[in-house]
């Protein structure tokens, strides 16, 4: 069984586990096998000596293949390695960069995320809105072009 992460996995984490699964066709048991595992770690240019090791921290119940969540064990630390970190387990606790897999792009994020994290878009304002907040603002009194707060506010 995979040692239980302190931070869930990110939405890309998992999104790029299913690509992974699917670039070897092990989407279907959810299952990635050691042989597929071979075929794809290798892409990622780490020492064999470094993917012995997160296999062997990933591989939690020692049998041979990785289910998704412990895919996803492997790839958070594959991203950290990758990223000059020394291996250790406490890597699996801190979602960090997608490790870099030649030949498997890393998910996009939905189209939704995207367009959110744009700039917010304000309604244009009118030339006659303008003219009325600047008499509004005028008939307020500014002193030293600064409203007191009591007038800024009349709804209190």
């Amino acid at each position: 069984m995979v040692r239980p992460m302190a931070i869930p996995p990110t939405v890309e984490e998992d999104a790029f586990a299913d690509e992974i699964l699917r670039y070897s066709n092990c989407q279907h048991t959810g299952l990635l096998t050691a042989e597929a595992a071979v075929e794809v770690f290798n892409r990622s240019g780490l020492s064999r000596y470094e993917l012995r090791d997160i296999w062997g921290l990933a591989d939690g119940d020692a049998n041979g293949v990785l289910s998704k969540d412990e895919l996803i064990v492997a790839l958070r630390v594959m991203g950290w390695v990758q990223n000059g970190k020394r291996f250790t387990e406490a890597l699996v606790d801190k979602p960090g960069p997608l490790p870099t897999i030649q030949g498997i792009a890393p998910p996009r994020p939905p189209e939704n995320e995207a367009s959110s994290s744009s700039p917010q878009q304000f309604p244009s304002v009118l030339p006659v809105d303008v003219q009325r907040f600047h008499e509004m603002f005028v008939n307020a009194a500014p002193v030293n072009g600064y409203l007191d707060g009591a007038c800024s506010w009349p709804w209190r």
